[in-house]
């Protein structure tokens, strides 16, 4: 049984490791699934836009960077919900 989307979202914004079979659960979810997928995406490139930003801003401390992360992680989910 395939995971569903919402578990696949749940997943892709923790930051927490997960077991190999639930790994591989996701990745095939990835595969079938091009709407996970582009968020998967979407998600990675915003990260590591805020890495790369923040890492060029000496004053912003890991604790704003992060709160930044999961303020906007927090909007994508509301505005998925309300699709």
């Amino acid at each position: 049984m395939m995971l569903p989307c919402k578990e696949i979202v749940r997943i892709l914004s923790s930051d927490s490791e997960l077991p190999w079979m639930k790994k591989a659960e996701m990745k095939m979810h990835l595969m079938m699934c091009r709407h996970c997928s582009n968020y998967a995406a979407q998600l990675t490139m915003l990260k590591q836009g805020f890495k790369k930003l923040f890492s060029e801003t000496e004053a912003t401390d890991s604790v704003e960077i992060k709160n930044l992360e999961e303020d906007v992680i927090r909007k994508i989910l509301k505005v998925g919900r309300e699709k």
